[in-house]
This record gives C-alpha cells, sequence and structure tokens, in this order.
C-alpha cells in the first residue's frame, strides 16, 4: 500500500512539472528545449553569444503549508556567453534582468496578473531591483553526467550565483546540445533564497508564520540558445576572389 501511495504521488508530481513546462498562457514558455537524448554531442571550439529573443527562463515558488499553493512567472535572459573548447565548456556567463519579473500562473494554473505581489517581489523583502536589477551566473566546471538516468548530453554545471550581490555557488543540471551550428542549454536550478540574504517569511528566521510560510526554495529553470558570434560565409569563389562576409 506504501508503495502505491509513493507512485501515485510521484507521477502526480510529474504531471505537474510538465504541466508548469508545457504552455503558459497559451504559450510554451521554453519553446526551444531539446529532448535531452536528441541533438548533436558538444564538439569544436567556438564562443557563443546567448540569443535573448530566444531564450527563455521560469520561476516557481510555493508556500509549503498551503495546499497547491505556488506562483510561476518568468524572467528575462538579458545576455550571456559561452566558451566551447575541443567539445568542453570553459567558461560561461548567463544575466538575468531581475526588473522583468511577471508572474503567470497560480496554483490552480489560472492566469494571474498580480501587481501588487509584483512590486513585493522587486522590493528590497525580495529582489531589490532597484539597487540590484540583474542577477549573473559564471560557471566555474562543467562535467558529463554518468550512472542511471543520465543521457550523453547531460552535464552537472558548477558555479556562482550572484544575487543581490552576494555570490553563492550553486550546481545546475543541464542538458547542453548543438543544432545547426547554434548552443541549446536546458537547466534547472533550485535556488535557497536564504543564502542570499531574502529572509521574508523564512521559516528559518521567523516563527509561527502559520500559512504565510514560504517556501526557502525556489526553482529557476531556463531554455538557452546560444550563437556563433559570427560566420564566415565565401563569396566569389568564380572570379577566383574572395571575400568575407559577416552573418549575424
Amino acid at each position: 500500500m506504501k508503495q502505491l501511495v509513493y507512485t501515485l504521488l510521484v507521477a502526480a508530481g510529474l504531471l505537474v512539472i510538465a504541466g508548469i513546462f508545457a504552455k503558459m498562457d497559451g504559450q510554451d514558455v521554453l519553446p526551444n528545449r531539446l529532448d535531452r537524448k536528441s541533438g548533436e554531442a558538444l564538439s569544436g571550439t567556438a564562443n557563443y553569444k546567448v540569443d535573448p529573443s530566444e531564450s527563455s527562463a521560469i520561476w516557481m515558488s510555493s508556500k509549503p503549508l498551503l495546499k497547491d499553493y505556488s506562483h510561476t512567472g518568468t524572467v528575462t535572459v538579458a545576455s550571456g556567453t559561452v566558451s566551447v573548447v575541443e567539445g568542453a565548456v570553459t567558461s560561461g556567463t548567463l544575466v538575468f534582468d531581475m526588473n522583468s519579473i511577471a508572474i503567470t500562473e497560480n496554483g490552480s494554473g489560472a492566469p494571474q496578473d498580480d501587481t501588487t505581489l509584483i512590486k513585493h517581489l522587486k522590493s528590497a523583502d525580495f529582489f531589490d531591483v532597484a539597487k540590484y536589477p540583474t542577477a549573473t551566473f559564471v560557471v566555474s566546471t562543467t562535467t558529463k553526467r554518468v550512472g542511471e538516468g543520465a543521457a550523453g548530453n547531460d552535464y552537472l554545471v558548477k558555479g556562482v550565483l550572484t544575487m543581490r550581490g552576494v555570490a553563492q555557488p550553486i550546481e545546475v543540471p543541464a542538458t547542453l546540445t548543438l543544432d545547426d551550428g547554434n548552443l541549446h542549454i536546458y537547466g534547472t536550478m533550485d535556488v535557497d533564497r536564504t543564502k542570499w540574504g531574502i529572509k521574508f517569511a523564512s521559516g528559518q528566521f521567523f516563527k509561527d508564520l502559520g500559512d504565510k510560510l514560504i517556501d526557502d526554495k525556489f526553482n529557476l529553470t531556463f531554455s538557452i540558445v546560444a550563437r556563433p558570434p559570427y560566420n564566415p560565409v565565401s563569396t566569389g569563389a568564380a572570379t577566383g576572389t574572395t571575400s568575407t562576409t559577416t552573418v549575424r
């Protein structure tokens, strides 16, 4: 019986996660996420530049004492770079625009436009965006994941997330693939906000909060498309001359 209950809980959890990733306000919020087993493995040497128009990120937070209570929203991927040398990531940076924080769904899946909550998230109680308008993730190491459940394009990315002026190490399970010359990254990180000084309604610092308690951890999931900064194209071969055109 216990095994059956456990199985049902796991299945329900997977369905919730799938629903979050699938649609938001009628649109796929991570439209460029490739299947983690598809796409080409990393190879070659190149510097890639993140394309913000093709990249996206969603966050999710919850109140653990309220059943099915959560908020899901977006934050803009503002910029970033990734360097690959002989098929290995040697450096990388992602910059998130914290002023762009938006709310798109509540726990029931209904659309929600809560300007009061958005203002609160942007305030000093949370991300203090007036003082710290961006959050930055800098890659330290990237290691291929092995073992049960790992696919060929799965990696464990370790790095430093700087948020509210505080830098803390964090690990990000991620999928990295090449598709038509572009680098695709799909990753997810669980962020313990208290490590970055966000203590509002945290059970670690305040007692007897009741249903006002907010989970210390929030999830940030992102889908990144990064392109080579230039693609040399040779022309004039028929006349015996060669010129280089930069295609962006």
